[in-house]
């Protein structure tokens, strides 16, 4: 075993050990403020027995789920979403279907009828996968008019709502980070540990030098803002922001 599975190994071992609770009560998670000063990097993570506290682990047993977590929209219908994703399936299936199957080299065997027809459905298969995975046109019109805003059928937006959709059946577990304010100086980096899926924050500070790096392949930061500073983040600036509820405390409405 080398030095990457040993570290994914343990990392599982010590994601298994945060406090394993329902949706709603990981909204209800104490929260603390991240100060990190200036030339220093820190590392958030269950493993820390500092932050462990600020972890929660959830099972994903239905798409209310997936909403108090932010991970697909509040207020929109599961019903429409499926609907959505049902039409982009159909229409990929269509456009996978009309593009040319590349030849495959034949056998001097019998069953040569047999084995062109399982080649074209694995080409068929093949080329269905690499369009479908960017080609949400049906789900993208439903999240533009759920938003109000435009948002293009190759979207990420819309490829991470069907991701999480049909990632919803394997009843999964994700990690849960939650904090207050974040403020990361100048030069100075936060890091969050690989196995959290979502970072949920009041307001987030960043010096134009400062980093946040999600060590992961993927990292919801659900928050009020986003904001970049050059010397001192504006004390009013703060102080009104703070009095500012965060969006995923929000009332539940599915």
């Amino acid at each position: 075993m080398n030095s990457d599975e040993v570290s994914r190994q343990r990392d599982g071992e010590v994601c298994a050990e945060v406090k394993l609770c329902t949706a709603k009560e990981a909204l209800n998670h104490e929260t603390r403020r991240i100060e990190v000063p200036e030339n220093t990097e820190l590392l958030i993570s269950p493993a820390d027995p500092e932050f462990a506290g600020s972890f929660s682990r959830v099972q994903l047993n239905s798409y209310g789920d997936l909403q108090i977590l932010g991970f697909v929209p509040r207020k929109l219908a599961e019903e429409k979403v499926v609907k959505a994703m049902a039409a982009d399936d159909a229409e990929v299936y269509k456009l996978a279907s009309s593009m040319p199957v590349l030849p495959t080299r034949s056998c001097d065997c019998g069953g040569h009828g047999t084995d062109a027809a399982r080649s074209r459905g694995s080409s068929l298969r093949s080329t269905y996968n690499s369009v479908r995975k960017s080609h949400n046109p049906a789900l993208a019109s439903l999240l533009s008019d759920h938003f109000g805003t435009s948002i293009p059928w190759d979207s990420a937006s819309a490829g991470i709502v069907r991701k999480w959709s049909l990632y919803l059946r394997l009843k999964p577990e994700v990690i849960v980070l939650q904090l207050e304010d974040i403020t990361i100086n100048r030069n100075a980096t936060l890091a969050v540990a690989p196995s959290a899926k979502s970072l949920m924050a009041y307001n987030i500070w960043i010096h134009r030098t400062g980093r946040l790096v999600q060590q992961g392949s993927y990292l919801k930061i659900w928050a009020n803002s986003i904001n970049y500073f050059r010397d001192f983040p504006s004390t009013i600036a703060v102080e009104v922001a703070r009095k500012i509820a965060p969006p995923w405390l929000l009332t539940v409405t599915n």
